[in-house]
């Protein structure tokens, strides 16, 4: 038999996972019981008019206790109330089968085989016994006796296997989830004791100095891997300077914690074992992947063997530790490296931008000379300053918030502040009003922002056009220009963090962004994305299908 494919299976496992889900969730026993009472008027017949009483004070006892929560005192009700039924009929059980069943599945799902093996084979003993006493039980005989008696029984074998699949499926993953969690909070617990740190130096410093206070050790050492080589981590009984580094090698012969001499290890460890008689390698990790190597002297061949079955738990237990250091380290490494990055663009897309037009603007002021509106221009470019002072000591805080407001009046304050008589004429185009998240309106208006500024420090434009469109699905912000393009725009710039920036949030807002030659002169930045967040991810540019910019737009 060839077995599914890996497509099918899977579908088989969520249909599984589905099943057991939706079991847990609508409480199976309970629709159970009132389904198997329900059905019992469509198996009695005129002649079993006498088990009227009985089907009516059933029904009402199931009625009655369905809104109770299912534990051992109410499934123990059942079992009394399904052998009260059995005793009632004088054995005439068929009609109530269903709901025999039924009591004797809800120990089985809940214990597990031991509790519906008991459950089932109390009700047939208790059958078997009515049975007896009407005199009904010879005419069974024992082709009819075996089959009532293991009926029952074997319900609830079959639901306490059925229960443990559906069990193992759905909370499967949880468990899972939770072992994840426990580890985690297990290496943070860790982290927080250990006064370095999770690194491998202080991993190899704890295992050090478990070693050490053992009696009959003179010395330990542990080198751990790092690029190919094994370097001295931690020691104690070595001279200074004798060891250093080691061919990881070394590490794949070594570890089976067998009782050499210093003349039997290795050439680049004998010099610096050659001042205590015995020593004993474990090798941290596999032959494949060795993290490292552990080190440990003895004073006799005696204290060797007492010792190996320690050394050889320790050496587990130390190379699962220093793997997890080495996780929790890139973890710390990946983590700075993202605050790095997130820091160097918000003091670039915020005070840089906003010092940059300061400088210039105060450069036009000195070469145009004496103006009549300079008190205008002068307070113009105190607000410019007074923003990047906000800006810089927010972000040196870590307190820098997202953008508050809509992103139209955003736009059109920035435009006010960056604008000045002797740069070029900024417009703004603004189509559709859909609301907008305020991360998402703080990274659009960064990346406005930087647009901008690019064009005002480099491009040598006379106008520029921010358009914004955004409804439901999407959102496009396009800033163009007609001044000198990319090429010689580059040139003037010299190189930043600019536009790598503004791809990063871009990407953190699941949409693109492109820069283009504008058609007659100039560049043209486009930002598309969706107006909210979606789970798919960051999409690229074939994913994410934007309709064509309309003609007509009303200006702001």
């Amino acid at each position: 038999m060839g077995t599914a494919p890996p497509a099918a299976a899977s579908r088989w496992t969520r249909i599984v996972d589905r099943v057991a889900y939706g079991a847990s969730s609508i409480g199976l026993e309970r629709w159970a019981r009132l389904g198997s009472v329900a059905v019992i008027p469509l198996f009695l017949r005129d002649a079993d008019a006498s088990i009227m009483p009985v089907y009516s004070v059933l029904t009402a006892y199931v009625l009655a206790t369905s809104l109770i929560g299912r534990d051992r005192y109410v499934r123990g009700g059942d079992l009394l109330a399904a052998a009260a039924v059995i005793a009632a009929t004088d054995g005439h059980v068929a009609p109530f089968l269903l709901f025999l069943m039924v009591v004797v599945a809800g120990p089985a799902s809940a214990g597990g085989v031991r509790a519906g093996v008991s459950a089932g084979a109390t009700l047939s003993l208790v059958l078997l016994a009515v049975l007896g006493l009407s005199g009904r039980l010879a005419e069974l005989g024992a082709e009819g006796i075996v089959p009532v008696s293991l009926l029952l029984p074997l319900v609830g074998v079959t639901t306490a296997s059925a229960a443990q699949v559906l069990d193992e499926h759905a909370v499967g993953g949880r468990l899972k989830l939770q072992e994840a969690n426990r580890l985690l909070s297990a290496l943070l617990a860790l982290a927080d004791d250990l006064p370095g740190g999770l690194d491998a130096t202080t991993v190899a410093a704890a295992v050090v100095a478990e070693v050490r206070s053992t009696p009959g050790v003179p010395a330990v050492a542990i080198l751990a891997e790092e690029r190919g080589v094994l370097h001295l981590a931690a020691s104690h009984g070595l001279r200074p300077g004798r060891l250093s580094t080691v061919r990881v090698d070394v590490a794949r012969r070594l570890g089976d914690l067998k009782l050499r001499t210093p003349r039997q290890l290795p050439a680049e460890l004998q010099r610096a074992c050659e001042d205590h008689p015995y020593w004993m390698c474990a090798r941290l990790g596999t032959a494949q992947e060795p993290l490292g190597l552990l080190l440990v002297a003895t004073d006799s061949a005696e204290v060797g063997v007492r010792l190996r079955p320690t050394l050889d738990t320790l050496a587990i237990d130390a190379a699962i530790a220093l793997q997890n250091a080495r996780l929790f380290d890139g973890t710390l490494a990946r983590a700075a490296d993202a605050a790095r990055r997130r820091l160097a663009a918000d003091l670039h897309d915020g005070v840089a931008q906003s010092l940059a037009h300061l400088k210039m603007e105060l450069e036009l002021q000195t070469w145009a000379g004496g103006r009549r509106d300079a008190d205008a221009e002068l307070a113009r470019l105190s607000r410019v300053a007074d923003t990047a002072l906000t800006d810089l000591r927010a972000t040196i805080a870590g307190l820098r918030r997202d953008a508050v407001g809509d992103i139209v009046l955003l736009l059109q304050q920035h435009i006010a502040e960056v604008s000045s008589l002797g740069g070029p004429d900024i417009e703004l185009e603004v189509v559709g009003n859909a609301d907008l998240t305020a991360d998402r309106t703080d990274d659009i208006l960064r990346i406005a922002q930087e647009a901008l500024s690019n064009v005002l420090r480099h491009a040598q434009a006379s106008e520029v056009t921010v358009s914004l469109e955004r409804d439901d699905q999407l959102v496009e912000l396009v800033v163009e220009d007609d001044g000198v393009g990319r090429a010689a725009a580059s040139e003037r710039s010299g190189g930043g963090v600019g536009l790598p920036s503004m791809r990063e949030r871009a990407q953190r807002l699941e949409g693109s962004l492109t820069v283009r030659d504008r058609l007659g002169g100039g560049t043209v930045v486009a930002l598309r994305c969706p107006t909210r967040p979606t789970r798919s991810g960051p999409a690229t540019p074939t994913q994410l299908p934007i309709p064509p910019r309309r003609a007509h737009r009303s200006a702001t």
